[in-house]
């Protein structure tokens, strides 16, 4: 079985707001965060990238820095990725985020076909 998928033309951004990039991981591999992060410095659109690990690891504090990632962690695992994603906001100061998990390798056009949406005023998620 085969579904025909159809999809309109990203919308044109006007506004470019700033955008924070959030890897989420917890005990992912260096391997797995690594192809994220490359993913992640492919993306067209500005964006500062966020390494949010909750497995407080030295290993993704390097890797952070090495692929040009901003590196965070917090004292405990409360509350899982949630709390993660809820600790981060308090730490940054994008626009809007973009919150990934640690094996979601992004396109490089993830930005600039979804930012534009959010110049409507009515939308708050895509």
């Amino acid at each position: 079985m085969a579904w025909r998928v159809s999809s309109s033309p990203a919308p044109v951004i006007q506004t470019h707001p700033s955008v924070d990039v959030y890897v989420c991981t917890y005990d992912e591999s260096v391997a797995v965060l690594h192809a994220t992060l490359a993913g992640c410095r492919a993306i067209r659109y500005s964006h500062t990238t966020w390494l949010l690990d909750d497995g407080r690891r030295p290993e993704m504090e390097v890797l952070a820095r090495e692929m040009g990632a901003r590196y965070v962690t917090r004292p405990d695992s409360a509350h899982a990725k949630a709390g993660n994603i809820n600790h981060a906001l308090a730490k940054t100061d994008g626009e809007l985020v973009l919150a990934l998990d640690a094996d979601d390798v992004p396109m490089p056009d993830i930005l600039d076909r979804t930012v534009g949406y959010f110049d409507d005023p009515e939308l708050a998620l895509v």
